[in-house]
Parts: structure tokens; C-alpha cells; sequence
């Protein structure tokens, strides 16, 4: 890490730019990966009913609640991705990647000096 250089961060699909590769695998995957996620399941179970009061219809509110977590999800992504996408590009340029590459090591190397001369506190 401190002595590697002329590289940055590869480039990524960018479907704006007229990528040809094919999107979908990368959709499925993340949608089968979000589905297959228990914490998903559990947070649905566990905490969603707390919410619902007497008298209501339980799955047309518990729907509902549902509904308005993946608004808020969809929301908050789109707020991130707008967020990083300059950061993204500022990334890619050299010299900033051979800086961050030369702070990690240096912490690397830092870490690895105080676990060998740590006497077992």
C-alpha cells in the first residue's frame, strides 16, 4: 500500500453513460438479498404491531406501515446516492487513491506495532 502506484478506482456501471452490460442480474441480486435478509422478517414481526391500534384493521395497517418504511427507505437511498456520486468521482482520481492507500497502510502498520509491544493489559 505505501509503495503501489498509477491506479485509482476502477470504473463502475453507469447505465446514464450507455453501458451495454445488462442491469438485471444486478437488480435480482440485491432484490434476493434484501428478501432473503431475516432482519427484515424479524423488524416486520417484532416491532410493526407495536404501532397498530385496537380496532383497526391489522394487515391493512401493518400494509400501510410497511408501505411508509419503504417510502422512507427509497427516500434516504436516493439521499445517499445523490450524496456520494460526486464523492465517487473525486475518488477516482490517483493521486487521492495513493493517499488513501498510504494513510491505511500507515494505520495497518500502526495497529500491528501497538498489538506487538501491548504487554497483555
Amino acid at each position: 500500500m505505501f509503495f503501489r502506484r498509477g491506479h485509482g478506482l476502477a470504473p463502475t456501471l453507469d447505465v446514464r453513460e450507455g453501458n451495454s452490460e445488462d442491469v438485471r442480474p444486478w437488480f435480482a441480486r440485491g432484490l434476493f438479498s434484501n428478501l432473503l435478509n431475516p432482519k427484515v422478517g424479524v423488524f416486520y414481526v417484532t416491532f410493526l404491531p407495536l404501532f397498530i391500534p385496537a380496532g383497526v384493521s391489522v394487515v391493512g395497517f401493518s400494509l400501510l406501515l410497511a408501505g411508509i418504511h419503504v417510502l422512507e427507505a427509497v427516500l434516504w437511498f436516493a439521499l445517499i446516492i445523490a450524496a456520494v456520486r460526486p464523492l465517487s468521482l473525486w475518488l477516482r482520481r490517483e493521486r487521492v487513491a495513493t493517499t488513501m492507500d498510504r494513510v491505511t497502510g500507515t494505520v495497518f502498520v500502526g495497529f500491528g506495532l501497538r498489538l506487538l509491544f501491548d504487554r497483555g493489559r
